[in-house]
């Protein structure tokens, strides 16, 4: 079994982060786990122009870092081996790409629990996930 567990440092994904970690005797193994955090993409073009792919690239590092840490911090508490994975594009579209193309079996993610009217107001990356995955996702509210 291989889970992938979408990290994006708030307190949504540390309570995944730890539900997980705290659940993984229930499985006759214990799964591999792969810890993704994904970054949107800075929309503007002359921003990107002006900043420079050097300078983005270390932002956009400096984001992951910052994303993955307490959820790696829950993982390394528990003994737990995993692999990171720093993603940048479309949220819900790059969590389901790398679980298919990692072939992992569940991927776990927190929910903000925003509500169905919250979701249509905002979006949410969850119910994206959800909607879009041909694997099964475990939310964790």
């Amino acid at each position: 079994m291989k889970f992938l567990l979408a990290v994006d440092g708030s307190d949504c994904s540390i309570r995944a982060a730890k539900y997980l970690a705290a659940h993984l005797d229930l499985f006759k193994t214990q799964p591999e786990l792969q810890l993704v955090n994904v970054h949107a993409p800075v929309a503007s073009a002359r921003v990107r122009a002006y900043v420079g792919k050097e300078a983005l690239d270390k932002y956009y590092a400096e984001e992951s870092e910052d994303a993955l840490k307490p959820a790696c911090a829950v993982m390394d508490a528990h003994g737990l081996k995993y692999q990171i994975f720093r993603l940048v594009g479309d949220v819900a579209a790059e969590v389901n790409r790398k679980a298919t193309e990692l072939g992992c079996t569940m991927i776990v993610m927190g929910t903000h629990g925003h509500g169905n009217l919250g979701n249509l107001m905002m979006g949410s990356v969850a119910t994206r996930v959800l909607a879009e995955s041909k694997i099964p996702v475990l939310l964790i509210k």
